[in-house]
């Protein structure tokens, strides 16, 4: 009874055009999965502003479309050991520049700007995507991503971590109606 099943079920697959089953424990096209960078920032005493490349993925004949960023203050390590949350700290920002290409070459830029205040979380997402402006200033593909605390100490080092993500996923261009339409 068990061989007229297996036969039945291999019979069906054929015939379904199924010539082969495997598990995959990874991703399909690891391109189109959801990639993170991440970056620390330590702002010295006396700074307070930072900008730093985070690194994109390559996407070939795709581009990086930003998905969601993360940032939060952290306590400064010394010694190797997690210091505490003394610094005074008020409100910061940090900017992700994205970009949106237009037929004929050229790119509209616009802001996206992640809000905190103190030791909070802050997090922004666009679900779909948005392309990002790339630097030119490094040799691979980064973006550059400023923190900057707007309220809090200057006299005193404080640090924070940044999260990009997104993936890599076909180029939209954006076309614009002429002025004759």
């Amino acid at each position: 009874m068990m061989y007229r099943f297996v036969t039945l079920f291999v019979a069906t697959l054929v015939i379904a055009g199924i010539t082969s089953m495997s598990v995959h424990a990874g991703p399909l096209n690891p391109l189109r999965e959801r990639i993170t960078t991440s970056e620390t920032y330590r702002l010295p005493a006396g700074t307070l502003q930072l900008s730093r490349n985070l690194e994109i993925p390559d996407c070939r004949a795709s581009e990086f479309k930003f998905q969601q960023v993360v940032a939060y203050p952290r306590p400064l390590l010394t010694a190797g050991f997690p210091g505490s949350f003394d610094a005074d700290l008020g409100s910061w920002y940090a900017l992700v520049p994205l970009g949106q290409p237009e037929a004929g070459g050229s790119e509209a830029g616009v802001q996206l700007y992640l809000y905190g205040s103190g030791y909070e979380t802050a997090e922004a997402s666009i679900r779909p995507g948005q392309a990002v402006l790339e630097s030119i200033s490094t040799a691979y593909p980064s973006v550059e991503v400023p923190v900057v605390i707007v309220e809090g100490s200057a006299t005193e080092a404080h640090e924070f971590v940044v999260h990009l993500s997104g993936r890599c996923k076909d180029p939209f261009v954006l076309s614009v109606p002429s002025s004759t339409d």
